[in-house]
């Protein structure tokens, strides 16, 4: 199920806990998922700084984590981010054993920062994350990504859709 050698499995408690009551995503199923997508997601969030969102009472009660605490599972390290306020440890992950490490600690969204950890201050993806009020039309949201598209490519500047 995943791809590359050496990755370590975490143990996976409770893989009947429902995540999505509404559609009956489990636990295992997100773990799954997370196997599945490894060598295509890998790339865009391995080695960066991440922000967590964890669920650990289905998506509608959840909590965001971006400090590193205590010893972390196989996969994932902490990095020291030294900013304003001063040095503080993130999370990032190295393989896939973090991914599905991520699974196990019932994470629902995974935000990265636009920078790999040796390179904080050369961020290389940018993004433009549209989150519309739920009284604005699909459309309106179709219409201003395309209108972003549009203006970063007449700037040179290549631009995927990510969701």
């Amino acid at each position: 199920m995943l791809h590359g050698s050496g990755v370590t499995q975490p143990t996976l408690t409770h893989p009947e806990k429902i995540l999505y009551p509404e559609c009956g995503v489990t636990k295992q199923k997100l773990f799954d998922y997370y196997a599945r997508v490894s060598k295509w997601m890998l790339p865009h969030v391995a080695r960066r700084p991440l922000t967590l969102r964890r669920c650990p009472h289905g998506w509608k009660r959840g909590f965001f984590q971006q400090h590193a605490q205590g010893k972390l599972a196989a996969g994932l390290r902490k990095v020291e981010i030294v900013d304003a306020s001063g040095p503080s440890d993130r999370i990032t992950l190295e393989d896939a054993s973090g991914l599905l490490a991520l699974a196990q600690m019932n994470v629902l969204e995974i935000h990265c920062w636009g920078a790999h950890v040796d390179a904080i201050e050369r961020p290389d993806i940018l993004v433009f994350d549209l989150d519309p009020d739920a009284s604005v039309p699909w459309g309106r949201t179709i219409e201003a990504a395309r209108l972003i598209r549009q203006r970063l490519g007449d700037a040179k500047m290549e631009s995927f859709v990510k969701t």
